[in-house]
């Protein structure tokens, strides 16, 4: 029986990061488990996320919408559905994936900026918050409306938001720092140094909370919900830091120790998830697949190289 207190930590967990139902998917095929190219039975996904608080026809509903979206792939086998990653998903290398495990440990800078510059029509709003969106997520922010600025050679990663978003008309342009005349605002001060800095403190104490709570033990379906949170967590805060070397950043500047302590509590919560992971599929008999095996911070890299690189 879980424990309430534990319980309710992970509940407070996914209120604060409001995983959907798809996000939660995503994280859980493409970051924490490590043979994501296994099919896995469908009820026994829909049986995984409730343990999130979705309900079963939301969770078949998002099981369905994903496949004929292509992000997913569907088999069957008699009366069963099963699911996997799908392969033109994998095919998109998780250049984010390795941007944001590697951000950590930011200590070199080639001394450019990649700036977009962009105009999209008032009437076409929602897609230019999706396109902002998708900026974000590549590491990038508002140095000013409609010019926007990362670290270090991005092109390729700003082309593909203009080309996934349809943007007609938009500029990529990488710019070395000495040749960057900046009057009145400097690139840094595009990003709100003030509160990424609070967020990685955040995630550093909640971090190692989890991993004392994990340490002194932990009903192994709130290990699984709080491991998913800790991850969207982690790559919300990470991908939100310029990643610049220490040296540029504020005093104390909090992202190593973040990312450490993110570390352990993860993979503190890896035999807790996957022992939950195993109930579950273990009620579904031959479905099981060969390997249930969570994957951990050493191999995250990997999956950057190899796994898929989901919209989360």
């Amino acid at each position: 029986m879980a424990n309430p207190a534990q319980v309710s930590a992970s509940a407070t967990a996914s209120a604060q990061v409001r995983i959907s139902a798809r996000n939660m998917l995503v994280t859980i095929f493409g970051y924490t488990w490590r043979h994501w190219h296994d099919h896995l039975p469908s009820g026994a996904l829909v049986e995984l996320m409730g343990d999130f608080g979705v309900s079963p026809a939301n969770a078949r509903a998002t099981l369905s919408r994903m496949a004929r979206e292509g992000l997913l792939e569907s088999a069957k086998s008699g009366r069963n559905t099963f699911y996997r990653v799908a392969g033109g998903t994998v095919a998109r290398v998780g250049t984010g994936t390795r941007r944001i495990v590697s951000r950590g440990d930011a200590g070199t800078w080639d001394g450019t900026w990649t700036v977009v510059l962009y105009s999209i029509p008032e009437e076409r709003r929602d897609s230019r918050a999706g396109f902002r969106e998708q900026l974000r997520r590549e590491g990038f922010a508002p140095f000013y409306d409609g010019a926007w600025i990362a670290p270090g050679r991005r092109s390729a990663a700003a082309l593909r938001a203009v080309a996934d978003l349809g943007v007609p008309q938009a500029s990529v342009l990488t710019v070395p720092d000495a040749d960057l005349a900046a009057v009145g605002r400097a690139p840094l001060e595009s990003w709100d140094l003030d509160a990424i800095g609070g967020q990685l403190r955040e995630l550093r104490d909640r971090s190692d909370a989890v991993r004392r709570q994990a340490g002194g033990g932990m009903d192994p379906a709130a290990a699984l919900v709080e491991r998913a949170v800790l991850m969207a967590r982690y790559r919300d805060v990470l991908a939100a830091d310029p990643g610049l070397p220490p040296a540029m950043m504020p005093p104390g500047w909090p992202r190593g120790e973040a990312r450490a302590a993110f570390g352990k509590a993860f993979d503190a919560l890896a035999p807790l998830a996957e022992a939950r992971v195993r109930e579950v599929l273990g009620r579904y008999g031959e479905s099981l697949p060969p390997k249930v095996e969570a994957i951990t911070t050493a191999e995250l890299a990997e999956v950057g190289e190899l796994g898929p690189e989901l919209p989360v």
